[in-house]
């Protein structure tokens, strides 16, 4: 059974109920931004354990600061802000590492090969291709309008750049 959409004032609500520390409310809004914030940050990384590291961190971030929410509707561009913040800085404090002899020696994937892939979503392939090839913060804002459907408004302060410039 797929649960009905929360409304505005339901979700506005729930956001004021986390704010003051309801643990049910927190669940409750893991469920309804978990996957969305789970797209994106796997879309800004492209790796697998750092999304889910960086996904955990984002909640505890939000739980820890919840507070600092001001209006309840604007919770979910608080929450890709948080994400972009904690992207940005894992990518700094990244440093790459030589892989150890086990890992060069580690079972093949089971993910289809990019040919594979190309061969079953010939058009999905050449429009990521393309997408790929666009400056991180072109991806970034492309990825929050199209995919997440956030309005300029929303983008510009995710990602705290002025407004039309987005």
């Amino acid at each position: 059974m797929v649960a009905e959409p929360l409304t505005t004032t339901d979700l506005h609500g729930l956001v004021r109920r986390f704010q003051k520390g309801d643990l049910k409310a927190f669940e409750a809004l893991i469920a309804c931004f978990g996957e969305a914030l789970a797209g994106f940050i796997s879309h800004l990384g492209r790796d697998r354990h750092q999304a889910e590291d960086l996904l955990q961190n984002l909640w505890v971030k939000a739980w820890l600061h919840r507070e600092s929410l001001g209006d309840p509707a604007k919770v979910k561009a608080w929450l890709y802000r948080i994400a972009h913040r904690e992207f940005l800085m894992q990518a700094r404090q990244r440093r790459p590492a030589p892989a150890p002899e086990e890992v060069l020696e580690a079972e093949p994937s089971t993910e289809p090969s990019p040919e594979e892939f190309l061969i079953r979503q010939e058009d999905a392939g050449k429009l990521m291709a393309r997408f790929d090839g666009l400056p991180e913060g072109l991806r970034t804002i492309l990825w929050l309008a199209v995919v997440e459907e956030l309005p300029h408004a929303q983008i510009a302060r995710v990602l705290e750049i002025p407004e039309g410039t987005c």
